[in-house]
């Protein structure tokens, strides 16, 4: 899969995507300002993929609460009540973090206008009846431009030159999938459109904070990808720039052999090979996105599993073929086998209906 050919000065520093999903956001934003992304910020050039917040329990986090709203808009329930509750969520939490009086009004100016849009929305969908899949797509992603929005307001307030980036209308309209679907070909033209607004930033300084939500397909983002999305986005986002490494951020060190929180004896993998890796997804464990591992194991760029607690730890590596770990040999790891894994999810998760009601509960 090709990548976009950067200038010099983007290519004089490697890039490292990071990708941080809604509860290290809700909880750990000053971590991930001031012990993540402003240390490698200082080695490397950094690209930031936000999910939508989550403050407390994935089930009141934004994008299930967005959900429940469009629910409620469907059958002519209160809607509005509980798309205040994500609005109030994020003034408090803006009003909290981010000290400047400049970047403070202006993220609340956005967050106000992004949450009226969806109030739009919502009362459209109760006055016809019901809830399509580029309607409720649309609902959704405003939990990811809330969020890209608070974090590059706080990397700005924190001295971090940041910029929103929404990612929103980077497919083209009427795009036909309905003979090829999300191919090969599909993922890479998505790729290179992502590679492209790296290269519309106006100097080398500035951190991309890209919406983890990449915009309307046939059919529906939730209904043929799922809630993995961001990590999806992440992945296309590091193939097109031919970064050095996809980090997925999480609350927890790494991969383990069993559940920490289960099992005493539970050790941390430092690398595990991506059929190991989609293999426990496949399985249950939520590692990362099967198509998310399909796409960076074709462009050989590694990914690596770490904790927003643990900034300093060195988490867990998933390593594509022929890239040595720390520099021993590595055996071959046939891409067919994620992919074939990749295939097995979508067909797996295919086999149910996938609903708002149904995707809250996930």
């Amino acid at each position: 899969m090709s990548s976009v050919s950067l200038s010099s000065s983007f290519q004089s520093q490697g890039w490292v995507v990071q990708k941080f999903g809604g509860t290290s956001v809700g909880k750990f934003s000053e971590q991930i300002t001031d012990e993540i992304v402003s240390v490698y910020s200082k080695t490397n050039r950094v690209a930031v993929v936000c999910s939508a917040r989550s403050s407390k329990t994935k089930s009141e986090g934004t994008t299930s609460r967005l959900l429940r709203a469009a629910d409620l808009a469907s059958i002519d329930g209160d809607y509005q009540g509980v798309l205040e509750l994500v609005r109030e969520d994020h003034l408090s939490n803006a009003k909290a973090l981010v000290k400047s009086p400049e970047l403070l009004a202006q993220l609340l100016k956005d967050t106000n206008f992004e949450c009226d849009q969806v109030l739009k929305l919502l009362h459209a969908s109760q006055i016809i009846g019901e809830i399509s899949p580029r309607t409720l797509d649309s609902i959704m992603s405003a939990g990811e431009k809330l969020s890209c929005l608070f974090m590059t307001a706080l990397f700005n307030d924190h001295g971090i030159k940041a910029k929103y980036v929404d990612l929103s209308n980077i497919i083209a309209p009427g795009l036909d999938l309905s003979k090829s679907g999300f191919d090969d070909s599909f993922y890479k033209n998505l790729s290179q459109s992502l590679a492209e607004k790296i290269m519309e930033l106006e100097n080398d300084d500035i951190v991309p904070v890209f919406t983890g939500y990449f915009g309307i397909v046939p059919g529906g983002l939730l209904n043929g990808v799922g809630r993995g999305y961001t990590d999806l986005c992440a992945a296309l986002i590091a193939v097109g720039i031919n970064a050095d490494e996809l980090q997925v951020w999480k609350e927890v060190d790494g991969i383990f052999t069993a559940d920490p929180r289960k099992v005493a004896t539970a050790r941390l993998l430092p690398s595990v090979t991506p059929e190991e890796a989609a293999e426990l997804t496949y399985y249950g464990s939520e590692v990362i996105h099967p198509f998310t591992m399909e796409q960076v194991i074709k462009a050989k760029i590694p990914i690596r599993i770490k904790n927003v607690e643990n900034p300093t730890g060195d988490g867990t590596i998933i390593y594509p073929d022929d890239v040595g770990r720390k520099g021993e040999e590595t055996p071959l790891h046939p891409p067919q086998i994620v992919a074939q894994q990749a295939t097995a999810f979508l067909k797996k998760k295919a086999a149910t209906a996938i609903t708002a009601n149904t995707i809250s509960s996930c």
